[in-house]
Parts: C-alpha cells; sequence; structure tokens
C-alpha cells in the first residue's frame, strides 16, 4: 500500500499563521489549490507552498509601476479652481419630502354629562 501524500487543512495553516480560516480557504480556491472531498479541504504540501508565493506578491498595481507620483509642474490658479469645484458637494436635484396631509377634521367623541 503505497504512503498518502502530506497534506494541511486551511483550519492549520491559518491557525499557524494567526490568519481568518475563511481567508486562506478563499485564497487558495481563487488560486485553485484547494482540494474537496465532501465538505472535508484540504491542501498538498506543494499547494502549501504555492499559496505562501501567492501571498508574497503585491496585489497593488502601483508597486508594480516605477515613476514619481509628484507631478512636473504645479497647479495652476485654473486646475485647482476645477479640482476644487469637482470635490465639493452638489446639492441634490431629487423630490423633497412631502408634508403629511390633512385628513378632514377630527371629531370630539365626548358628550360630556347628560
Amino acid at each position: 500500500m503505497t504512503a498518502l501524500p502530506a497534506y494541511i487543512t486551511p483550519d492549520q495553516i491559518a491557525s499557524h499563521f494567526g490568519i481568518n480560516e475563511r481567508t486562506v480557504r478563499e485564497k487558495a480556491k481563487a488560486l485553485g489549490l484547494s482540494r474537496k472531498i465532501g465538505k472535508k479541504v484540504f491542501l498538498l504540501e506543494g499547494d502549501v507552498h504555492q499559496l505562501m508565493e501567492a501571498c508574497l506578491e503585491c496585489p497593488s498595481s502601483s508597486q508594480k509601476e516605477a515613476g514619481s507620483i509628484i507631478t512636473e509642474a504645479p497647479l495652476t490658479v485654473d486646475s485647482y479652481a476645477e479640482v476644487q469645484k469637482r470635490l465639493t458637494k452638489r446639492e441634490r436635484n431629487g423630490s423633497r419630502r412631502k408634508s403629511k396631509r390633512r385628513h378632514g377634521n377630527v371629531v370630539s367623541m365626548d358628550r360630556g354629562q347628560i
């Protein structure tokens, strides 16, 4: 009989690194690394290494592009005014709440003493 390959569950990975199990499951599923039999999910030893490599990569596109974030020239008065205009809150054009209408007259039911 052949030996079973080494495996680890997302719960074990999560507790080892101190992260949420759901995060491990979602990341492994997104990468196509998780295996599932019934309701049990597990990863093989090679899958864990691929998961760790994928987590080393920076998902932000800002790190991938080289260059400065400083613009070549300062903003002019006109462009500053345009930016300010764009960022200020605009008044809503929607309809305003209408006050409740009064329905009929209120008649007292008190008959007094007879």
